[in-house]
């Protein structure tokens, strides 16, 4: 479990035990400095890493460029609004947007799951 100094010896009584590590990474305005946490993940020498989480989880780490695969599932039902998939994100035109190559689609029972590359951005090594 990943959370801030802040709110590490809280996250500690709560959840920590023999199958529950509890790391504390540096935050700015209260959010995981996720490239400080893949700098960690590579000292223990972790080369793959899943994110699974919310909406602004998966904006942030696509914002901060360490993603380099995306999975999303789709079910065949229409709701009409509902939660963003990716959050925080406001590409100002298509040219800036996260493009994805060597995408992939295949069914999971009634669902869809997509799959691709995220091609680097400038500056970029996701």
């Amino acid at each position: 479990l990943v959370t801030t100094p802040a709110n590490l010896a809280r996250a500690r009584d709560k959840y920590e035990s023999s199958r529950v590590e509890v790391l504390a990474v540096a935050a700015s305005d209260g959010t995981i400095e996720l490239d400080r946490l893949m700098f960690e993940f590579g000292h223990r020498g972790w080369c793959r890493v899943l994110i699974e989480g919310g909406a602004n989880l998966a904006g942030s780490a696509l914002s901060a460029g360490i993603v380099d695969r995306v999975a999303f599932f789709v079910a065949p039902k229409i709701i009409g609004a509902g939660l963003s998939a990716i959050g925080g994100m406001k590409a100002r035109e298509v040219r800036d947007s996260v493009k994805i190559e060597k995408l992939s689609a295949r069914a999971v029972g009634d669902d869809w799951l997509l799959e691709g590359r995220i091609i680097a951005r400038k500056g970029r090594t996701g």
